[in-house]
């Protein structure tokens, strides 16, 4: 796995929360 595609994901997870979060 890269690291970027990790970092991706991670970011998208997060940005994921953020939004639920409002």
């Amino acid at each position: 796995v890269r690291q970027e595609q990790i970092t991706k994901e991670l970011l998208d997870i997060v940005g994921g929360a953020a939004a639920l979060e409002g």
